[in-house]
């Protein structure tokens, strides 16, 4: 722990997350997105970002983001490593079958929000979540508008829970979204 020291909160959190995860012999580098980047790469197709890294960042670090969303994501995290084994089950076994309501369950069940912490879960959805899904799907909209023969690759949790997820919003949009 005194390694962390150094560390915001929020990065410590998400630094425990992917060790948790390593931990479980899952590797960053076999991942769905690396592998159809290898594949377009391949065959010479162009690849475009729906957002950067810092955009990403931006969600817990950003202007306006009191601390207070740090300790709670850090408190939250310490609590979640101890079962992440079968959250992290439940979200493959829901992934590989399509079930996007197990997987969001499975990705909130750890949730230990008591009613003192909701409105910073909310926050944390809104940044992590929610308004990053609004500028991917605005992003998706506007290549589909020009007309682009598109592939979008987008991580699963950004694909699922209430009516703020890509799908959903894009469908609201007048897209036809068909889930493979």
């Amino acid at each position: 722990i005194g390694r962390f020291n150094r560390y915001k909160p929020w990065a410590a959190a998400m630094t425990l997350n992917s060790i948790g995860n390593m931990r479980l012999g899952y590797k960053y580098t076999l991942g769905i997105d690396l592998h159809f980047i290898h594949l377009a790469n391949k065959t010479g197709k162009k690849i475009i970002s729906l957002e950067s890294v810092e955009d990403q960042v931006h969600a817990l670090t950003g202007d306006g983001v009191p601390d207070s969303i740090g300790i709670y994501f850090m408190k939250k995290t310490l609590h979640e490593i101890g079962f992440i084994d079968f959250s992290i089950s439940q979200m493959m076994q829901a992934w590989k079958n399509g079930d996007d309501t197990l997987f969001w369950n499975a990705l909130n069940n750890m949730d230990t929000a008591n009613t003192s912490d909701s409105s910073l879960q909310k926050e944390i959805d809104e940044r992590i979540y929610y308004s990053r899904n609004r500028a991917i799907s605005d992003s998706i909209e506007k290549m589909l508008n020009e007309n682009r023969k598109v592939f979008v690759v987008i991580g699963a949790a950004h694909l699922v829970g209430e009516g703020n997820n890509i799908i959903k919003i894009l469908s609201h949009k007048g897209f036809t979204v068909e889930q493979l």
